[in-house]
């Protein structure tokens, strides 16, 4: 494989690592932000926007996982991407649930 391909390839290995949290910090930057749109409208903005974080932060760590399962020659940053990712797509997980429990209203 050429050099370019395995560079590719890394980093595609290192997109959870990265990308997780790269988007938690959007996360918590948006739980802080949204709360005082979120309290006047009554709508759930932050578990919305920390819904679609999920989603991206979980679609980066499957394209980590992927070069784990093609073997790649940066396996063990393959592996360390995939877990990095699934960690902090838990963590905005549970921030989006307090979103859905606590509106922004409580101040």
């Amino acid at each position: 494989m050429s050099d370019a391909g395995q560079t590719r390839r890394l980093w595609f290995a290192c997109a959870g690592l990265i990308a997780g949290p790269l988007l938690w910090a959007a996360s918590t930057q948006l739980g802080l932000i949204l709360t005082y749109p979120q309290c006047a409208d009554q709508l759930p903005l932050s578990a919305i926007a920390v819904g679609f974080l999920v989603t991206l932060s979980l679609a980066a760590a499957y394209v980590s996982w992927r070069e784990v399962v093609l073997v790649a020659p940066g396996a063990f940053v393959a592996w360390l991407g995939t877990l990095v990712g699934l960690i902090f797509t838990f963590t905005m997980i549970l921030q989006g649930l307090a979103g859905l429990v606590l509106i922004g209203c409580e101040q």
